[in-house]
């Protein structure tokens, strides 16, 4: 079967999304043009993405305008190429980086890259929900009075599950010791938009952001932004030699033949956002406030920060991002796997990702009354049926504490051996381990495997939840490095 057959046949199975990308395939938002048709190069007139003057670099100025940062690039990579550009751009071989523990693997592909130093900030986990919390800035300072000569930090702010960190006052301590923050802000570029979301990363003092807004908003697949804000850099020269920067290392790391079906895409979504955010936001809202009033009913499935819950119940969280609908399945007479293809089979809805407690399904301004009451509708049938008063035990977050024995690079650039995974306790990873979605290392090169380790991974897998790693080779084989 071709690919775009494949493709066709889903669409036609009536499958309603409530995964990314953000425009839902609800042609109300899309223009229904033939890709084929606007598929160009640089013409007369088109403009070029990596040497823009004309209509591309209105397009962004808009952009920039929109998101209230300094200057906007547009990304047809997705943030991948953002998060290593901005990292290239910011750092040098050898520098020590002050990183959350739970970014996207592609933060790690960059810390190998540059050879740099990470040093770790774990976020705590919120015991309810086995979810990850925020980042605090008491434990920046701590960090930054260990290690005085950290170069740069890095957070993820929403986090996947929705987590805010408080960006502001991190990026106030970092500031005052002339450190630069990059805030992976992929899962919120909806945010700032309305007063019921919570801020963006740009307006709250951090110096480079990332968004991925095909996640939430109305973009296709790989589109992204990275804006450069006028947080640390105040003075026109420097903010000018950022500029440069960024460009030189967008133009290593992004293709030099960049689709303009993404790019029209990209600017389609600047443009909407432009003349309409406000009633599109407040239709949005309104589905999101109806959905959490409804899910009162729910005895079993609870839904973090929304119904009974609210984030006041969570000492961990800074704020919460109340697009993100994660259900704890701890009360339930099914596993997280068996509870995924439940709502793919008997009720049409893709879900986002599973983990061993808890399912996410993702929201947009593209989701319609239909969609929310759908996912109503089936966590409902499903708390009455599959309820259970007596929870399961909790199972082990993503990510948590570790052990660095040596640098992503060095235990990289090590020869490496395949041994059994079961039998791998106390072994240095060579691999990335993750869970996909949503892309948090499990295990980081350098870093020691322990028997909690291998449970946990185990534990996932027989959930049902998908664990990869850089060969390819687990759950039976990972490679460690040769001793």
């Amino acid at each position: 079967m071709r690919l775009l057959d494949y493709l066709n046949d889903y669409a036609d199975q009536d499958i309603y999304p409530m995964h990314m990308p953000g425009h839902k395939r609800n042609f109300d938002f899309l223009d229904g043009v033939s890709p084929y048709r606007i598929d160009i190069t640089e013409v007369a007139g088109s403009d070029n993405l990596h040497d823009s003057n004309g209509i591309l670099k209105e397009s962004m100025d808009m952009a920039a305008r929109l998101f209230d940062s300094y200057r906007c690039w547009y990304l047809i990579n997705g943030s991948t190429c953002g998060l290593i550009s901005a990292i290239f751009a910011l750092a040098r071989r050898g520098d020590k980086i002050l990183m959350a523990r739970n970014c996207h693997k592609s933060i790690y592909n960059a810390v190998h890259i540059c050879g740099l130093h990470p040093i770790y900030l774990f976020p705590p986990v919120d015991p309810e929900f086995g979810v990850n919390g925020s980042i605090s800035p008491q434990q920046v300072q701590d960090a930054l009075e260990e290690y005085p000569d950290i170069r740069l930090a890095i957070i993820t702010s929403p986090t996947y599950d929705g987590v805010m960190s408080d960006v502001a006052t991190i990026s106030h301590i970092l500031h005052e010791h002339k450190i630069p923050l990059i805030v992976d802000e992929a899962h919120g570029p909806h945010l700032g938009f309305h007063p019921s979301f919570p801020k963006s990363a740009i307006t709250e003092g951090a110096d480079l952001v990332i968004q991925s807004i095909h996640k939430t908003l109305p973009s296709p697949t790989q589109t992204a932004l990275l804006h450069l804000c006028s947080s640390l850099w105040k003075n026109r020269e420097k903010l000018q030699e950022m500029d440069r920067r960024i460009s030189d290392s967008l133009a290593i790391f992004e293709s030099t033949s960049p689709s303009y079906i993404l790019m029209a895409a990209i600017d389609n979504c600047v443009h909407m956002l432009n003349d309409g955010k406000e009633s599109l936001f407040h239709e949005y809202i309104r589905r999101i406030n109806m959905f959490a009033k409804e899910t009162r009913v729910l005895k079993h499935i609870r839904i973090l920060c929304k119904g009974t819950d609210s984030v006041e119940n969570h000492p961990l969280f800074f704020g919460f991002d109340p697009s993100k609908i994660v259900m704890s399945i701890r009360n339930l007479r099914l596993t997280s796997g068996e509870f995924e293809e439940l709502m793919l089979k008997k009720y049409k809805i893709e879900l986002e990702m599973i983990a061993a407690d808890y399912a996410l399904a993702l929201t947009s301004i593209c989701d319609t009354d239909e969609g929310f009451e759908r996912l109503l509708h089936a966590l409902i049938e499903i708390d009455q049926e599959y309820g259970s008063d007596t929870p399961k035990p909790s199972a082990p977050p993503l990510v948590q504490e570790s052990m660095m024995k040596m640098t992503v690079s060095a235990a990289k650039d090590m020869p490496d051996e395949a041994v059994r995974f079961s039998d791998s306790a106390g072994r240095i990873s060579r691999e990335i381990v993750f869970a996909y979605p949503p892309g948090i290392p499990l295990i980081v090169p350098g870093e020691e495997i322990t028997e909690q380790i291998i449970a946990n991974i185990q534990d996932l897998c027989a959930n049902g939840i998908t664990v990869k790693s850089t060969f390819g080779t687990l759950p039976k084989v990972i490679h460690v490095v040769e001793v």
